[in-house]
């Protein structure tokens, strides 16, 4: 029994993590849909084929253009995920997707996610090398990695934040002509307010910032001014008074 709960602490963590990287590709191939959904030229402007035979076991044009977009969503799936990055881009026609201040970290987390679902673990050459290009020095000494409790919550908070700033991006930028910009704020207030209310400060606070920036643009003062509540009373909450003063 022992044994066995010894290894369930080491498989479960790892499970979770493998979990967290699998939602986030939901969210890519959910993004991928919405971007074809808005912009259907880029799917028209694709080289995607279908044979003769193919064509005959779909019922109309939609079938075959969901058909082709799944397509689309797993071939760019299977890439790495700097490469879905660049994809995303491409389809949203966004000239440049800004890369976070932990993107090294982001790169280990997916390359680790690799580890564990292939080598059990066992660290690899290319892991060492993915860890290199973006600045990351690897223990070579340590043969295999594991999941503790302070690197999963570090992984959630990275992954919580990519994939909120990420979806705010391309819908504010795909839909920057349907005068739909405060209820995209009203959203990102709504995630940074929930946030705050389950005492997730680390994350409310990162997305603040992201909603505050020079590059996010506002429908009106009012959402600037609920920005700038839900950011002083994170800083609030969290117990740094000094920093909620002065945001204010």
């Amino acid at each position: 029994r022992a044994n066995r709960a010894q290894q369930a602490e080491i498989i479960f963590p790892q499970s979770m993590l493998v979990s967290l990287v699998s939602q986030y590709d939901y969210l890519i191939g959910q993004l991928i849909g919405f971007i074809y959904e808005i912009n259907p030229n880029s799917l028209k402007e694709s080289n995607s084929q279908i044979s003769f035979k193919d064509l005959f076991s779909y019922n109309d044009i939609n079938e075959i253009k969901n058909k082709i977009i799944r397509d689309k969503i797993d071939n760019i799936l299977r890439k790495s995920h700097e490469e879905q990055i660049d994809d995303l881009k491409k389809l949203a026609n966004i000239k440049e997707l800004k890369k976070v201040s932990f993107w090294d970290e982001f790169i280990e987390i997916t390359q680790r996610r690799n580890l564990l679902v292939h080598c059990k673990g066992e660290v690899s050459d290319q892991y060492i090398q993915k860890c290199s290009e973006v600045g990351i020095d690897i223990d070579c000494n340590k043969a295999k990695l594991n999941v503790s409790e302070d690197y999963f919550n570090r992984a959630y908070f990275i992954f919580y934040i990519m994939g909120t700033e990420l979806s705010q991006v391309i819908i504010r930028h795909l839909l920057k002509k349907e005068n739909l910009l405060s209820e995209i704020d009203t959203i990102l207030n709504k995630i940074i307010y929930d946030a705050i209310e389950e005492e997730k400060y680390d994350i409310a606070i990162e997305l603040s910032k992201f909603a505050l920036a020079d590059s996010t643009k506002h429908a009106c003062n009012l959402d600037l001014v609920y920005f700038v509540l839900n950011y002083a009373q994170a800083y609030k909450w969290s117990g740094n008074e000094e920093m909620c003063k002065k945001t204010l």
